[in-house]
């Protein structure tokens, strides 16, 4: 029998996703810039961790990384 109430299908998980990074103050993104960012997490820690992850700081410190580094690029 599978555990499926413990799962989290992708569209919950991007949800979120959204919600958490919008509590942290970065609602000001656009919509496009925060899927392109949860792609990028994803692709580097091979699942979006979430606020109570242990790599949650590392999430929020890399998004200020990649938008600093950003706005020095423009």
């Amino acid at each position: 029998m599978s555990n499926t109430n413990y799962r989290t299908d992708s569209s919950n998980e991007y949800y979120l996703f959204l919600k958490a990074f919008s509590k942290e103050g970065f609602s000001y993104l656009t919509i496009s810039v925060l899927k392109q960012f949860y792609n990028c997490i994803n692709d580097i820690f091979d699942y979006t961790p979430l606020p109570g992850d242990d790599r949650w700081e590392e999430v929020l410190n890399f998004a200020e990384i990649a938008i600093c580094y950003f706005r020095l690029n423009i």
